[in-house]
């Protein structure tokens, strides 16, 4: 597609129609407004979102109106297209005079950012503000619950490290009063670095800061190279740092880098320690040049890395390590980037070489927040490969983005894949995670082109209601023999109608030594395209035995709660929590106790809603199917979940509860089980 060598330089308005307000993706309210009809009135609210009288610019902000405890309104921020501001239009319910107040909800870490705005309101008809003129609702972010000193040099999970003998929590702030590195993913509500003391986020973790970040010295705040950084202040320092591997002898090994700080960069007189020392090349890209050269080097032509969201074509011919020391950008804000298409350019028009602008992954999506395709390095670091809509930017990374016109793009924080529950959850001590889908898989026999959906609802259960107790391939399952993907990858039973009680006719890949991720990984449910889980292949997996036991019983959660048994919309389960659940969110009982009974926490539909906004993962009981006998499916209370994990030569693994208790087992690979898949959280 584009041609480069080490050392030598090569040759080489989309017009938005749109109403009054910016129309965004369709996103799930955290909060459900009573019914209109309780009301003979309504009112409009014009609303722009200050925090500390600092206005926000995000559309994931969700304003909430309430009279007492009752919600009467709420609705999300969306950009006004005239003012570039972003406006939370909420249709209020009520009579003259009731006294509103305001709640304000962020979705990107799923937690309320302030319990009131600073002044109640009155209803009237007139309503408050205008697109023009909005009202302006003033929030304080809520008070850290206590202040967490770091006091012993080490590492951030060690509780002897801390003064107060704990480890803080997303409500709190954290002072770090002693060289500390980051060894596990946390997230607090506020965070200073001392003056001379550093805190250094290795490879692979995560630190969200909700509210303010201070670090005043590029020292005392390092950002190893895929280490991630969230937060949403202004004006912090830090060296972020970026692994080249040197290419030697050899054509290849280039990176597409972008420039993570607020400043130009002047690569020859900049801080960015070895960026243009040894044999090294960092070109620009500059498409319909006058003198036709699209790729510059800074050896012949020289230029100035730009901080805005622009990226750069590198190599070196030795391994080294690129700091960049200076102010980086917060997060907090979608990053919106300029990018062009020139017809004249007759062999890459549209073609547009950006970056991350930030220090955690990205997503690239259009005004609508729809996910948008782009082109990035290859792993041997000769050429281009496409990437499918969504997939994350790392920090620091380059892409190419094919325009067809002239249009604007934006930088955003990743959010779970179509299909998913927007929580995650670790799974190994690795520090990687998932996102669990939806709801139970099922597999939709009756339609006229038979497809895989997930449950609409997280409870949902089908028992004997479909007459999947049969071995007729014309109906709709969820309960599945061990490996039935559909896929004919050696085994006699394969697809997902199979009742036969035979183990030996469950052997994946023809072997009774194979998991479900051997071979080519196909016997996996979630090969199949997922109709309303992207509806592409393999986005989504089955979790092993040692992960479904370290969600329940070894991750470390902001909340130190796992899970809790519970009965949702008259279902019996398992609430499962994220790693970075809020116990003000909905208080639980008998928490991470298998023995509880599934009436500790009885939870309806609709408070269920508020849950599942924060990630919560509901496991309904929907009992087993031995042949053609369904049982103890619902409010029964009998629930078991297939693992990838096979167990001797006729078993496999697979997560199994009950009234009295909960725990991992192997059961006959010709059982029909429930499954419930995962898709990799790239944070």
């Amino acid at each position: 597609m584009f041609k480069f060598k080490h050392q030598i330089t090569m040759k080489k308005t989309i017009v938005l129609l749109v109403a009054c307000l910016s129309v965004g993706m369709l996103r799930a309210n955290h909060w459900t407004p009573i019914d209109e009809g309780q009301y003979a009135y309504s009112m409009t609210l014009y609303g722009v979102i200050q925090i500390d009288g600092v206005e926000q610019y995000s559309d994931q902000l969700e304003v909430g109106v309430f009279c007492s405890d009752e919600c009467r309104g709420s609705a999300f921020a969306n950009e006004f297209f005239l003012t570039h501001r972003y406006l939370a239009e909420v249709n209020v319910y009520g009579e003259n005079g009731h006294q509103l107040t305001f709640k304000l909800y962020d979705h990107r870490t799923n937690q309320e950012l302030a319990p009131t705005s600073t002044e109640a309101i009155a209803f009237t008809l007139d309503g408050y503000g205008n697109p023009i003129e909005p009202y302006v609702l003033n929030f304080t972010p809520i008070v850290p619950s206590m202040t967490f000193h770091f006091i012993t040099a080490g590492n951030w999970s060690q509780v002897s490290n801390w003064g107060g003998g704990a480890l803080p929590g997303a409500n709190d702030a954290v002072s770090i009063d002693a060289n500390c590195t980051l060894n596990g993913n946390a997230t607090v509500a506020s965070l200073t670095v001392s003056t001379g003391k550093t805190l250094t986020l290795p490879s692979g973790k995560m630190l969200t800061v909700t509210n303010t970040l201070t670090n005043t010295a590029t020292t005392g705040l390092v950002i190893e190279d895929g280490a991630q950084l969230w937060h949403a202040s202004d004006n912090v320092s830090a060296m972020v740092k970026k692994s080249i591997a040197g290419h030697g002898t050899s054509v290849g090994k280039y990176y597409l880098i972008s420039n993570p700080l607020t400043s130009v960069v002047d690569p020859e007189m900049s801080s960015v320690y070895h960026l243009i020392t040894g044999n090294y090349d960092l070109y620009s890209w500059l498409p319909s040049s006058p003198d036709n050269l699209e790729w510059r080097n800074i050896k012949d032509n020289s230029f100035l890395m730009s901080p805005e969201a622009c990226g750069y074509l590198y190599a070196n011919q030795t391994g080294i390590e690129l700091d960049f020391s200076g102010t980086i950008k917060p997060s907090h804000n979608r990053y919106a980037k300029s990018v062009s298409y020139d017809s004249n350019d007759t062999e890459h028009p549209g073609w547009n070489l950006i970056g991350n602008p930030f220090v955690c992954n990205a997503q690239l999506v259009d005004a609508n927040n729809e996910p948008l395709p782009y082109y990035r390095m290859n792993v041997a670091g000769n050429g281009f490969e496409a990437v499918a809509p969504g997939t994350p930017i790392a920090p620091m990374e380059g892409v190419f983005y094919m325009a067809s016109g002239n249009e604007v793009v934006y930088f955003v924080r990743p959010q779970a894949p179509t299909g998913a529950i927007n929580g995650k959850f670790t799974i190994n001590s690795n520090g990687d995670q998932v996102y669990f889908s939806q709801g139970n898989l099922q597999y939709i026999g009756s339609a006229a082109t038979p497809y895989w959906k997930f449950a609409d609802n997280q409870w949902d259960v089908l028992g004997t209601t479909t007459g999947q107790n049969s071995g007729d391939q014309n109906v709709d399952r969820d309960l599945f023999g061990w490996g039935t993907s559909g896929y004919n990858h050696g085994a006699n039973c394969y697809q997902p109608w199979s009742t036969s009680t035979s183990n030996s006719y469950y052997l994946v890949y023809g072997s009774d030594t194979y998991n479900l991720y051997d071979q080519t990984g196909q016997a996996d449910w979630g090969y199949n395209p997922i109709s309303n889980g992207g509806n592409q292949s393999n986005q989504w997996r089955t979790l092993t035995r040692s992960e479904w036991n370290y969600v329940f019983y070894t991750r470390t959660t902001t909340s130190r709660i796992r899970y809790a048994k519970a009965q949702v919309a008259g279902v019996n389960g398992i609430i499962l929590l994220p790693d970075d659940w809020n116990t003000s969110t909905y208080s639980l009982s008998n928490t991470n106790t298998s023995g509880a009974s599934f009436s500790s926490n009885t939870i309806s539909a609709s408070q269920w809603t508020t849950l599942q906004n924060a990630g919560a993962v509901f496991l309904p009981a929907a009992g087993g199917r031995y042949g053609t006998s369904v049982d103890n499916a619902g409010v029964v209370g009998n629930g078991s979940y297939w693992s990838a994990s096979r167990s001797g030569t006729r078993d496999a693994n697979h997560l199994h509860f009950f009234g009295t208790d909960l725990y991992t087992d192997y059961t006959y690979r010709s059982d029909g089980l429930s499954v419930r898949l995962v898709a990799p959280a790239e944070n």
